[in-house]
C-alpha cells in the first residue's frame, strides 16, 4: 500500500518535493516518526511574542519527537522564521481557518485572548487543548485548569497589580503545563547574517572616533 511506501508521519516528509535527504521512504534508515503534533497560537505584538518564545525549549524538551506549528500575525513572522524549534509557521490570513480544520493535532496551546486566536483554538481538532478558548456562548474561557490563574489576572486588578509574584514566563509555562528543565529558558532570537552585518556596521559607524565613550541604547515602546 502507499502508506507502506511513503512515511507520511516522518519529520522529514515534505510531500510536494523530495525530503532533504533525497531518499525514498521505503527502506530508509533515517525514518523519524513524529510522535506529537503540536499547534501553538500566539499572534503578537512583537514584544509580547518575544517574551513568549522561552516556552519553545521547554516544549521540545517535553516532546522531543514533536512537530510544532506556530500561528502568528504576518508582521511578527520575521521574529520566528529562524527558530529551530518551530517546524511550520502559519499566518492569520484568509487561509488559516482551513489549515487548522484540515488537520488533527495531539495538543493545542493558545496563549492569546484575542480574535482570531481563541476562535482557532476552539475549532481546532485536537486530543488536548491548553490556554484560552471560547465557551459555546462565545465567552472567553480556559481550556485547562492550569490556565485559570492567567484568566484571573485579567479580571482581578488586586491580584494582577498587588498580589501576583509570577513572571510572564512562569505563567505561560503553567498554562502550557510545561515545567522548565533547570533555569527558565531565555528569549529565543536567531538573527540572519544580513541582520548581524547591519548591526555590526551601525555599531562601527556609531563608535567611530569614540573609543572612550559609553553608548547607551534605548528602545521605547516594548512590551
Amino acid at each position: 500500500t502507499i502508506e507502506r511506501m511513503i512515511h507520511f508521519d516522518c519529520s522529514h516528509y515534505v510531500g510536494y518535493k523530495p525530503c532533504k535527504h533525497k531518499r525514498l521512504c521505503e527502506g530508509c534508515d533515517l525514518y523519524d516518526k513524529v510522535q506529537a503534533r503540536i499547534l501553538v497560537i500566539k499572534l503578537g505584538a512583537l514584544g509580547d511574542l518575544l517574551r513568549t518564545t522561552p516556552i519553545l525549549p521547554s516544549l521540545k524538551a517535553h516532546y522531543p519527537k514533536s512537530k510544532v506549528t506556530w500561528i502568528t500575525s504576518a508582521d511578527c513572522t520575521p521574529l520566528l522564521l529562524n527558530l529551530p524549534e518551530i517546524d511550520r509557521l502559519w499566518v492569520t490570513d484568509e487561509n488559516v481557518t482551513a489549515l487548522v480544520l484540515a488537520e488533527k493535532f495531539d495538543l493545542v496551546i493558545n496563549l492569546d485572548k484575542d480574535t482570531p486566536a481563541v476562535e482557532l483554538a476552539t475549532i481546532a481538532n485536537a486530543t488536548e487543548k491548553r490556554g484560552f478558548g471560547l465557551t459555546e456562548g462565545g465567552a472567553l474561557t480556559t481550556l485547562n485548569t492550569a490556565s485559570e490563574y492567567a484568566l484571573a489576572l485579567g479580571l482581578d486588578d488586586e491580584l494582577k497589580f498587588h498580589r501576583n509574584d509570577k513572571t510572564y514566563q512562569q505563567i505561560i509555562h503553567e498554562m502550557a503545563e510545561l515545567k522548565p528543565f533547570g533555569a527558565m529558558p531565555n528569549y529565543q532570537v536567531r538573527l540572519t547574517k544580513a541582520e548581524l552585518k547591519f548591526g555590526a556596521d551601525w555599531l562601527a559607524e556609531t563608535l567611530h572616533g569614540r573609543d572612550n565613550h559609553i553608548v547607551l541604547g534605548i528602545s521605547p515602546g516594548a512590551g
